[in-house]
């Protein structure tokens, strides 16, 4: 399949995550040794050989939640674009909503089209945050 647009890319990369659709998610990602991928609270993967097994391990049970995913900042370049994207993964045996999760998804434009080159999500108590000033007393930034 070719991603035309990175919003492509982006639309099929969270399909693929809610119908646990390993094909999709193959698809949607580079496959070679410079792709990376970081799941909540997992240890970094690198390379397409460590990258989809584990895509493979967490779709075993096959569909288990639906997904909202909401784009909260992004830089574009001409091949290349980064997303800060809100997502809500909500168990379906859970009508009560998911926990937040950030996560930074990066494409990259190839001859193929565009494709996933790296996804590093965590999961998040802060929901929204206008500025430094809002973090609770006693945080600190790094």
């Amino acid at each position: 399949m070719t991603f035309k647009t990175v919003l492509e890319a982006h639309a099929a990369f969270y399909q693929a995550l809610e119908l646990a659709d390993l094909q999709l998610m193959t698809e949607v990602w580079q496959q070679d040794e410079n792709i990376s991928c970081i799941h909540p609270l997992w240890a970094p993967l690198f390379g397409s050989d460590k990258v989809m097994p584990s895509w493979k391990q967490l779709f075993t049970s096959g569909r288990s939640m639906s997904v909202e995913a909401e784009i909260l900042a992004h830089q574009t370049g001409d091949e290349l674009c980064i997303h800060l994207v809100r997502e809500i993964l909500t168990p379906l045996s859970d009508n009560k909503g998911g926990q937040p999760i950030l996560a930074t998804n990066s494409y990259q434009l190839f001859d193929s089209g565009w494709k996933m080159v790296l996804h590093h999500a965590s999961p998040t108590a802060v929901v929204e945050q206008k500025s430094a000033t809002d973090l609770p007393p006693g945080n600190q930034l790094h």
